[in-house]
């Protein structure tokens, strides 16, 4: 993300199964990037490209900044709301590899088209 000139990660993580924590990507950019990610986001989970749904949310942190996160609802529901979130997560974690690497092509070319 990053890599894009215009998206600055602030905390992120691929997700630790063994600790029940699941990926999510903490970032900074402005409100048309993030309007474009998640127009993009929405397109490919209607057309079914993702294992899971992902979604952005916008946050404003210590310093009153807006900001986004960009995570699954349905791999926090199962850190969070399961008896096993290590087992559950660990399960899943080819799928949230796939996901991943398709998250990071969707961004681009969300990015790219939000420049144009």
């Amino acid at each position: 993300m990053n890599a894009t000139g215009v998206i600055e990660t602030v905390a992120s993580c691929q997700g630790h199964p063994a600790y029940g924590l699941p990926p999510y990507v903490y970032f900074k950019t402005t409100v048309n990037v993030a309007k474009a990610i998640e127009k993009r986001l929405r397109e490919m989970s209607s057309a079914d490209e993702f294992f899971a749904h992902w979604e952005i949310e916008g946050r404003f942190n210590q310093d009153y900044e807006l900001m986004f996160l960009l995570y699954s609802p349905q791999y926090h529901r199962a850190a969070l709301d399961s008896w096993f979130p290590a087992i559950r997560l660990l399960l899943s974690r080819r799928r949230i590899d796939a996901d991943l690497s398709q998250l990071t092509e969707e961004i681009k070319i969300a990015v790219k088209e939000c420049s144009q």
